[in-house]
């Protein structure tokens, strides 16, 4: 193989890396910015949102994908909750109101059925945090 021919494919196949590493970096920060901005909307930890939406079994009812245990069909499916207008069918989808639907459902809409299950004001704060980060 001529070695302006090895020195172009090295070229392309450098190009690719940089490419692939260029969207891995970007991805990374987007998620990293969402997890920010999430912390600061509802005073809460993303991070330690989601492991509190597992432990409060929030998973059995509602699916989100790559979360083990997270497959329930009851209620809606929450990938892209952050995006949505409206909770619950009625409320504009504000951290505040996000707060309150989590943590007193039954209050915001009775008889719904998203039971009220305990959860105290700062798992409240970092279950909304990680549902903010769902995009």
């Amino acid at each position: 193989m001529p070695a302006s021919l090895r020195l172009l494919l090295g070229m392309v196949v450098a190009s690719a890396v940089i490419g692939v590493a260029s969207v891995v970096v970007l991805i990374w920060q987007d998620r990293t910015q969402a997890r920010v901005t999430a912390g600061q909307l509802t005073g809460g930890s993303a991070t330690i949102g989601k492991r509190a939406f597992v432990q409060a079994g929030c998973g059995g009812c509602h699916a989100i994908q790559l979360v083990a245990g997270a497959e329930g069909q009851v209620g809606l499916p929450l990938a892209t909750i952050a995006t949505r207008a409206e909770l619950a069918g009625h409320l504009a989808n504000t951290p505040d109101n996000m707060k309150r639907w989590i943590q007193h459902p039954q209050q915001v809409a009775p008889g719904s059925g998203m039971p009220d299950v305990g959860l105290t004001d700062q798992q409240t704060r970092d279950i909304a945090a990680y549902l903010y980060t769902l995009r």
